[in-house]
């Protein structure tokens, strides 16, 4: 199955192949395991379930365990937003969310970060590193570049025809 994408009362939800969705207690999606990109047009919060493994039997007790309050902060992240466009990618052990547009609030056991456009939030244990996403920079540099080029190519193509 490749990836699909669900439309929600609060925006759009595109799923990666494989990926393991539920939902909490209160109608919020809790992402089990894969890739989900969630375009929110009011607020949503998204709960993160962290696994070890691939392993089905342990995130089904995980989700039950949240489902009825008893999993540990440490086992799962908040991810607030209000109007935000954003990607989470969970797999074993690690998070990393990335704000495409806006703002998103992440919360876990001793975490409690904003995160900003084009910024990434990597949370493996329970620590979190923030970072910039560079990808988005660097494919603004190298268009620019190709466009200046293509600009002085065509520049010196009408002078020298011209004549």
């Amino acid at each position: 199955m490749s990836a699909m994408t669900l439309t929600t009362p609060w925006g759009n939800l595109k799923l990666g192949e494989g990926t393991v969705i539920a939902r909490s207690p209160t109608n919020e999606p809790l992402l089990v395991w894969g890739q989900a990109e969630v375009n929110a047009s009011s607020p949503i919060t998204m709960v993160i379930i962290k696994s070890k493994l691939y392993d089905v039997v342990a995130m089904a007790d995980k989700v039950e365990k949240y489902w009825l309050g008893e999993l540990a902060p440490e086992d799962y992240v908040l991810v607030k937003n209000l109007h935000t466009r954003y990607e989470i990618n969970n797999t074993a052990n690690n998070v990393l969310v990335t704000v495409l547009d806006g703002n998103v609030e992440i919360r876990s056991k001793d975490i409690q970060k904003n995160i900003h456009t084009n910024q990434v939030a990597k949370i493996v244990e329970n620590k979190i590193t923030i970072g910039t996403n560079w990808m988005r920079y660097i494919v603004w540099i190298i268009m620019t570049v190709v466009i200046c080029i293509t600009g002085y190519i065509v520049f010196i193509f009408r002078k020298h025809h011209a004549h």
